[in-house]
């Protein structure tokens, strides 16, 4: 491989191990809680998927593909999302 490319893994590597951690915790259980999935999703994507002035092109590229997925995947800036009685819940008890 090029070095550009283990350069790539490299920037990669943390984002994907945060994924990971996501996909792991969400996995534990069979039906995991609205209380869990939804705080996790948002500090990813607020934190680790938010890009900044150091990431290259690729790195932003794709942290946004990466969050714009999960937004849209978990409906999260859905307006009808707010009314749900979970989410209510979620927000309230924290």
């Amino acid at each position: 491989m090029k070095d550009e490319h283990w350069e790539l893994m490299a920037d990669l590597l943390p984002m994907l191990q945060k994924l990971q951690m996501c996909t792991a915790l969400f996995s534990v259980e069979k039906t995991p809680s609205a209380a869990t999935v939804y705080p996790t999703l948002w500090k990813l994507i607020t934190t680790t998927l938010s890009t900044s002035n150091d990431d290259s092109s690729v790195i932003a590229s794709f942290k946004k593909a990466i969050a714009a997925g999960l937004k849209q995947r978990f409906e999260m800036e859905a307006d009808h999302i707010t009314k749900h009685p979970f989410i209510t819940y979620m927000v309230l008890r924290h």
